[in-house]
């Protein structure tokens, strides 16, 4: 008869250790790097097409709620929720950008 450990219970299959050293350097290879290197501008667009998807989703499901459809009340609180989060965080940014660059243009050179 064979005993299940608590953490095999949780987790399935097989729990053998097939790596048993330790990488000696945590670099990350060229290849890799300049695959996850994005531009700050590409961020930006993003994070605003992320914001516009939110607005979005918020105004699908509150305009269903409107036309009497089945919608679920705490969707429409979180998709809201959401929208102002990303709303405030892009405003953030915007004036941290702005000061940013007002701060540049004053100094002497």
């Amino acid at each position: 008869m064979s005993t299940v450990s608590a953490l095999q219970s949780f987790f399935p299959g097989d729990l053998r250790v097939t790596q048993t050293q330790m990488p000696m350097t945590f670099e990350i290879p060229k290849d890799e790097l300049t695959a996850k290197r994005s531009s700050f501008v590409e961020v930006l667009n993003e994070a605003i097409d992320e914001t516009n998807n939110a607005e979005l989703e918020s105004e699908t499901l509150m305009a269903d709620l409107l036309l009497g459809k089945d919608v679920d009340i705490h969707s429409i609180q979180i998709a809201g929720a959401k929208l102002d989060t990303m709303v405030t965080m892009a405003s953030t940014v915007m004036t941290k950008l702005t000061t940013a660059y007002q701060t540049l243009m004053n100094m002497q050179v």
